[in-house]
């Protein structure tokens, strides 16, 4: 009797770390707790604001339409991070839109999307983890003016709908980063 409850007990173990293991592997195991900012940044995060518009979440566009996502100022060719591990569900170039971009799901349903790409470094199918490089900053697709900054277009999509990402992406220390504008930004929003 106690050899067969033994048994039972070791063939138990092996089958919860089995599905530990392919499970984590999917990242569906332990789903992250919030998203880290997929560029690189010392202390603020920049969002893009130029002649031709601001990258904030919610901004007006051409048409009426409102901006889905943030727009992460940085140099062409810096690094894209995947902001949480997830599954790429598509890449690809759309000239008049996102230009190069990722589309990734995570295990939650959240969908991030990264667009604006100079280069794509991973392929559909790929299970990506968090940090891991997906592709490079550009300003492919309607970001190409050269009026326009180099930077990544970033969107969060819980249930199929955009969230502001500024409300998810979360720092080690401390909850959420602040925005760092530039000063034409903050003259305009400040004097009359």
């Amino acid at each position: 009797m106690r050899r067969s409850r033994q048994a039972l007990v070791v063939v138990f173990l092996v089958f919860i770390v089995t599905l530990s293991v392919y499970y984590a592997d999917l990242g569906d195991f332990c789903p992250e707790r919030g998203f880290v900012c997929p560029i690189p940044h010392d202390e603020d995060i920049i969002i893009r604001n130029d002649d031709i518009g601001e990258g904030d979440f919610g901004t007006r566009r051409r048409g009426g339409r409102k901006h889905k996502g943030i727009d992460l100022e940085a140099p062409i060719g810096t690094p894209i991070r995947a902001a949480r591990t997830g599954k790429v569900i598509e890449t690809g170039n759309e000239p008049s839109g996102y230009g190069k971009y990722v589309e990734m799901r995570h295990p939650d349903g959240f969908i991030t999307i990264y667009a604006h790409l100079s280069e794509i470094d991973v392929k559909e199918g790929e299970i990506i983890r968090r940090g891991k490089i997906i592709g490079k900053v550009g300003k492919s697709g309607n970001a190409s003016h050269r009026l326009i900054k180099s930077h990544v277009h970033f969107e969060i999509r819980e249930d199929g709908v955009p969230v502001n990402p500024m409300d998810y992406i979360q720092s080690e220390e401390r909850g959420m980063h602040p925005v760092k504008k530039n000063i034409i930004s903050f003259v305009r929003d400040h004097l009359p």
